[in-house]
């Protein structure tokens, strides 16, 4: 997916007072490695990947789709000859208003990742000759994976299709929010599906269900079975968007070769 950041302040505080209790050399070890967990945490989810992703908004320019899909190709070799080891996909927005704009992104990472992509100013060297030239630029952003809200974890890669809402919360309506995605769970049972939180490109309390459907009768069906649920998500939000996102492999770098994609990560 080029496609909003809220930032906590951490208080300073010592790990003993003369109220505090005291604490043995075993105690305290465990205490911060209790600390250091729980930070990384925020980043990885409990698989280990990490939970960051980052999304970027494309419009092919008016009779240059062919011209921007073959260029899109090229600059997908140029990450490969680079030796990038990051998966990039790429959708289609099928339906709405924003049909026919492109979207890809790269999963799965932690913050520090992005400190070290590979050789920034080739890429945006091999884009200003490949891509740019067919396309206007829309949004970026940067997403969490909050995996305590969605259902079984998802294979980017497997279904054709994603059944994606985007919700803007309501301001006061975060709980409501929580309880509708428990009740997502309940009924949606042993259904692969993630939920990202926006941290930064757009409006705060901005969440994401991410459901892929290998056909419309899947789609149908999973909208069928959690309609109650999916009701309350839209109930605590300020405004919804809802997209059937294409998921297109020829266009995309994948890490299984059986994923039958443009590139796979070496």
């Amino acid at each position: 997916m080029e496609n909003r950041s809220r930032r906590r302040q951490l208080g300073r505080g010592s790990l003993a007072s003369k109220s505090a209790p005291a604490f043995t050399a075993p105690v305290l070890v465990a205490v911060l490695l209790g600390a250091t967990a729980l930070a990384t945490a925020s980043a990885q989810d409990a698989a280990g990947r990490g939970a960051i992703a980052r999304t970027f908004e494309i419009n092919a320019r008016r009779g240059r789709t062919r011209q921007f899909e073959d260029g899109y190709r090229r600059h997908l070799d140029w990450h490969t000859r680079a030796g990038d080891r990051w998966a990039w996909y790429m959708w289609t927005v099928t339906n709405g208003e924003r049909a026919g704009l492109y979207v890809d992104g790269t999963f799965g990472h932690t913050w520090a990742d992005f400190d070290a992509a590979v050789d920034p100013p080739g890429d945006r060297a091999d884009n200003g000759v490949n891509v740019d030239p067919f396309t206007t630029r829309g949004p970026n952003h940067v997403w969490r994976r909050r995996p305590e809200l969605g259902g079984l974890p998802v294979d980017l890669e497997e279904k054709t299709m994603v059944l994606r809402t985007e919700y803007h919360v309501r301001s006061g309506a975060r709980e409501e929010l929580d309880a509708a995605f428990r009740r997502l769970r309940e009924v949606a049972r042993d259904r692969e599906y993630d939920v990202f939180e926006l941290l930064s490109g757009g409006e705060r309390s901005t969440y994401v269900l991410w459901v892929p459907v290998a056909t419309w009768s899947d789609a149908g069906d999973f909208m069928d079975r959690t309609s109650d649920a999916l009701q309350a998500l839209a109930a605590s939000a300020e405004s919804t968007r809802a997209e059937l996102w294409r998921f297109r492999a020829d266009m995309s770098i994948c890490r299984s070769a059986a994923s039958k994609c443009h590139g796979t990560v070496r």
